[in-house]
């Protein structure tokens, strides 16, 4: 899940029915940011954009032309989801802000807890913006009080971050959260991994060839880069997979 892509991995255990062996089958789950089906040359001959690798998992697998995403922005569709509930049901909001609080109650069944419950590990690489308990890291002053804002000194990053995905069903998860948010640093589990230690300064990486950075000002680990972005989530959810 990045803010070009979302891999959700679920991989098997085997297991016995009725006293013999069976195997599930796997289930890889790509769910993309503006991403329409006449991108696909599966669905699409003229698509200008060349999609091999889809085209052929489709052409192994079952195609679906008549599915719809709930909303039209990223996180109530991933809500949706992975509650299997419209949106607007539950949502009174379709953003989850820097920072912000997870919007999946503790109660409500998500499709990972349901696999999990049928013997299959699950991961999540990429995007989440489903929110975090990230005021659980959160200093506090000499009275006890909570430090405010978002500077990277106000929080605790050795801390494990709640309320995030492990605590909605999956086993792992790596990402970045949202790739244009803050903090920008990689996330593995519950933890962060590159500890931020600034706040963000995008003249530290290399220019974009067309238009302008669209990143929102807040904490940064110094060595972050968002060029490693994609291919870091790519190599994470093939070594999940194997």
């Amino acid at each position: 899940m990045t803010a070009a892509a979302a891999l959700t991995g679920c991989l098997t255990n085997r297991g016995f029915h009725g006293g013999k062996k069976r195997s599930r089958p796997n289930i890889l789950l790509l769910y993309a940011d503006d991403l329409g089906i006449g991108d696909l040359v599966t669905y699409n001959p003229d698509s200008k954009i060349p999609t091999p690798h889809l085209d052929r998992l489709a052409s192994k697998g079952v195609r679906f032309t008549d599915a719809h995403a709930s909303c039209t922005v990223c996180t109530p569709s991933r809500y949706a989801l992975l509650t299997g509930r419209y949106h607007w049901r539950d949502l009174d909001t379709d953003m989850v802000d820097s920072f912000g609080k997870s919007i999946i109650r503790k109660d409500r069944l998500t499709l990972p807890e349901m696999l999990k419950a049928a013997g299959y590990r699950t991961g999540a690489i990429g995007k989440w913006h489903l929110g975090w308990d990230w005021d659980a890291l959160r200093k506090s002053d000499e009275n006890g009080n909570r430090l405010k804002g978002n500077h990277f000194d106000v929080f605790d990053w050795d801390k494990s971050i709640p309320d995030g995905p492990l605590a909605h069903g999956f086993d792992y998860y790596f990402g970045d959260d949202v790739i244009n948010f803050p903090p920008y640093c990689w996330i593995e589990n519950d933890k962060v991994v590159n500890v931020p230690d600034m706040m963000m300064d995008w003249k530290k990486w290399k220019p974009v060839k067309e238009g302008s950075w669209e990143c929102r000002s807040g904490t940064m680990a110094s060595d972050w880069n968002p060029y490693q972005d994609l291919p870091t989530l790519t190599q994470k959810g093939i070594n999940f997979i194997k």
